[in-house]
């Protein structure tokens, strides 16, 4: 009795391939698109707004772009917070350099969390700008990026390479910007800009913290 392997083989082959491009499928549908920068809803007197800002990493965060939205001509100035999530990816563990630029007067403060821990707030009657050297493992880190207000000054947040100033990653993700609220914003604002003078060179001006225990 003659055999004929070969439909038999080429429907397995057949099969086989199909499969696999459904599985690649759902792999690709299951990595979530990332979008660089934090992502975040402002929020006034406690109450969300129709008003998201998108931050590019590392950019300046001029603070007229936050009393443009909320100052208008007010005599007791809102109480404003916008609360900017993502994360941060790390390739190999590494120590890090974070700049942190925000805050001004009348209860300003720029509050940074890693992973959902502080790591420090500036503004107020603090340091306005600091640079927290950490060690970070090796993945990514869910940064949280709290803004609030006030006044308002120059914003900035900076994670780079301590050993060779090269920026890190930083991203959100679509679920994020849904969590945020972010999604069903009617204006989402590009929250970079230029300010004269901004960011100082001088390294004096950027006051050093090491978080690292010894």
């Amino acid at each position: 009795m003659s055999r004929r392997p070969f439909p038999t083989l080429s429907l397995m082959l057949f099969l086989a391939l199909v499969g696999n491009y459904a599985c690649g499928d759902e792999a690709g549908s299951a990595v979530e698109k990332r979008t660089p920068g934090l992502i975040g809803l402002a929020h006034k007197n406690g109450d969300a707004t129709g008003i998201a800002y998108h931050y590019p990493h590392g950019k300046v965060f001029p603070a007229d772009l936050i009393r443009a939205r909320f100052h208008d001509g007010e005599s007791e100035l809102p109480s404003v917070e916008i609360s900017l999530v993502g994360y941060v990816e790390v390739p190999q563990e590494m120590a890090v350099d974070v700049y942190h630029a925000a805050g001004g007067v009348n209860r300003d403060h720029g509050t940074l969390f890693l992973d959902g821990c502080r790591i420090g707030q500036v503004g107020d009657d603090t340091a306005k700008s600091v640079v927290y050297t950490l060690t970070l493992p090796e993945g990514t880190h869910e940064i949280r990026w709290v803004l609030t207000g006030g006044t308002f000054q120059t914003n900035l947040l900076k994670f780079q390479a301590a050993k060779t100033g090269d920026l890190l990653s930083v991203y959100h993700t679509a679920k994020q910007r849904d969590e945020t609220g972010a999604a069903k914003a009617a204006t989402t604002i590009d929250a970079q800009g230029t300010v004269e003078g901004w960011p100082p060179v001088d390294p004096k001006a950027w006051i050093r913290m090491s978080m690292d225990r010894e």
